[in-house]
């Protein structure tokens, strides 16, 4: 036997690639930190796990359990992302989304306490039996059948009040095709192109 052969059947026979693990999604993202700017690590199965912006954000099984087990080992650069590096890295990745999310939350909140305070003030509600959830003792009526209907009154007055009539129809494309008049073929439009100049 050769030189070459020996070797060929020695490292043929040696050789065996690790099968890749299952892609199994968890549903719930994890994010993990690493100390050095845009690291990639390799898994045993040898898929590239890429940190962008110091962050991994992941939900498969395979990517959380390796990870984890690497933090539980003592790796002295990947440890588990703080809420702000998750902001930070989230801003890098969409700042438009990240921002119109922080600011849609707040406005909703502060949305929420206005309209709230105006419909109980409009209805004699104090602020407190509303917190301590009294309200059927207000009136002897359920208070929140009362503000529900109050939100559909005052619906329905700012809908008034826009100059808008809304109607029921029926779906969309119920409606009957128009019929067609005019061109109806090529030699319509042959005889419109040349009346077109006179």
């Amino acid at each position: 036997m050769s030189d070459v052969q020996f070797a060929t059947a020695n490292t043929a026979a040696q050789f065996k690639p690790t099968a890749p693990l299952p892609t199994k999604h968890t549903g719930k993202e994890k994010y993990y930190f690493c100390g050095i700017p845009n690291v990639s690590i390799h898994r045993t199965d040898g898929k590239r796990i890429g940190f962008v912006f110091q962050v991994y954000k992941t939900d498969i099984e395979a990517d959380i359990k390796f990870l984890d087990a690497e933090i539980a080992e003592g790796h002295p650069d990947i440890r588990y992302a703080t809420d702000e590096e998750i902001r930070n890295y989230e801003f890098h990745r969409d700042p438009r989304g990240t921002m119109k999310k922080e600011v849609a939350a707040d406005l909703e909140k502060e949305l929420t306490e206005t309209i709230t305070k105006k419909i109980l003030g409009q209805l004699g509600i104090s602020e407190e039996d509303f917190k301590d959830n009294s309200l059927e003792n207000i009136q002897g009526v359920d208070g929140n059948t009362m503000l529900s209907q109050k939100l559909t009154e005052m619906k329905d007055k700012a809908i008034q009040g826009a100059g808008v009539k809304i109607t029921p129809t029926g779906p969309l494309m119920a409606a009957q095709a128009p019929t067609l008049k005019g061109i109806v073929g090529s030699s319509t439009i042959a005889e419109g192109a040349k009346t077109s100049g006179k």
